[in-house]
């Protein structure tokens, strides 16, 4: 069985001898054209005078018409027939006809009419008559095969007959002819609609840079930070609490916070990642913590990402310290994760030590001596750990 969805199609293998019923998901490849309407729409007046003597002059069939004009690239005229055409029994009926009629050789259009006889005394409205949209196709013969729009029973001709007539003014008729023609476009194929560049984080970047709005401000070794109390209590439920739970510092519009036990950059590069979920031009993910400035300032920035619950910020700064570990170092990381609850980077401790012969290198590095007098339980947990490592790994 195949079923049609837009877009794509299932085809369904019927089950045989136990055989396990599969399915393949063929996506298609979707083009659009788009075919559009143009309308061209004007209005002709059209004049009779010496409508009395006409109507003694013209008999049945017999018609007046009103110049050429042009609507839509085609040549149109007015035709009125005092006395009704005979064509469609407008005379037995006591009725005068008028029609639109199209006169250029050949030609083919779709279009409307509108064909009003203007009333000329206040309080009687004008005589209207409107058709449909109609398919127009002129064979090229003479004029009186020339294609119409109209009405063989456009108005009784007593209305205009009778004395005074509000349709007949100084003996005049008036008739008002507005043609409708609609031409259709050439389909052409819709050209592929690219998304617009996603603009956000720099949108985020220029409102922390120009400090638009800001209604929190952070002093941080002198240097004075404005942020946003929403953007940060968005991405930091510290924040979130200080600024709008009940640890909220004050309830003024603006907010003045200083921070201790930081840096200025950290501070600034903190709050970069907040806006942006990216760190500090010129210390990409992979550039973290390669040279010896950069590990302390990540150390630092670890610190304040786990100060603060900025939970991605925290794990960039955590892979980059398990990948720039030492001998020297890695005591005292093992340190700073226990203290911060980095279970990323003290397994990678771990491994560090027990996956080579470093052990030794490890305990007569100074880092160590100075781990092992300052945080003796720290060690107890790091060779605790270290041992049922080493253990699982020589029973697998």
């Amino acid at each position: 069985m195949i079923s049609c969805v837009p877009d794509s199609f299932w085809i369904w293998k019927r089950p045989r001898g136990g055989v396990t019923t599969t399915s393949t998901t063929v996506e298609l490849e979707t083009t659009t054209s788009t075919c559009t309407t143009e309308t061209v729409r004007r209005k002709h007046v059209f004049v009779v005078q010496g409508y009395s003597s006409l109507l003694s002059r013209v008999g049945v069939g017999s018609f007046v018409r009103s110049a050429t004009f042009e609507v839509g690239g085609y040549d149109w005229a007015v035709r009125y027939f005092p006395r009704g055409d005979s064509k469609h029994g407008a005379a037995k009926s006591g009725c005068a006809s008028a029609f639109a009629v199209i006169l250029t050789p050949g030609a083919e259009a779709r279009a409307s009419c509108d064909l009003t006889l203007v009333s000329q005394r206040l309080g009687v409205p004008n005589h209207v008559h409107r058709t449909e949209p109609w398919f127009l196709r002129h064979g090229g013969g003479g004029s009186d095969l020339a294609p119409c729009l109209g009405s063989s029973t456009f108005v009784k001709t007593s209305k205009l007959e009778e004395l005074p007539s509000p349709y007949v003014h100084d003996d005049c008729l008036r008739i008002e002819c507005v043609i409708t023609v609609f031409k259709f476009k050439k389909a052409r194929r819709s050209p592929a609609a690219a998304a617009p560049t996603p603009t956000l984080s720099q949108d985020l970047v220029r409102l922390l840079e120009t400090k638009e709005g800001a209604d929190v401000s952070f002093k941080v070794e002198g240097e004075v930070f404005a942020a946003h109390a929403i953007v940060l209590a968005m991405r930091s439920p510290v924040f979130k609490a200080q600024l709008y739970g009940p640890m909220k510092e004050t309830t003024g519009e603006h907010r003045d916070i200083s921070i201790v036990d930081m840096q200025a950059d950290v501070c600034r590069a903190l709050l970069r990642f907040i806006y942006t979920d990216a760190v500090l031009p010129g210390l990409d993910d992979d550039d973290l913590g390669r040279d010896g400035g950069s590990k302390e300032f990540v150390k630092h920035l670890l610190v304040a990402a786990d100060r603060y619950d900025v939970r991605g910020l925290k794990f960039v700064c955590e892979k980059s310290v398990c990948e720039s570990l030492t001998i020297a170092t890695v005591a005292s990381m093992f340190a700073l994760a226990d203290q911060h609850n980095c279970s990323m980077l003290q397994d990678a401790c771990v491994d560090f030590i027990t996956g080579s012969d470093t052990l030794a290198d490890v305990m007569a590095s100074e880092g160590y001596c100075q781990l092992k007098s300052l945080c003796p339980g720290v060690m107890i947990d790091l060779f605790e750990k270290a041992t049922k490592w080493s253990r699982k790994n020589h029973h697998a």
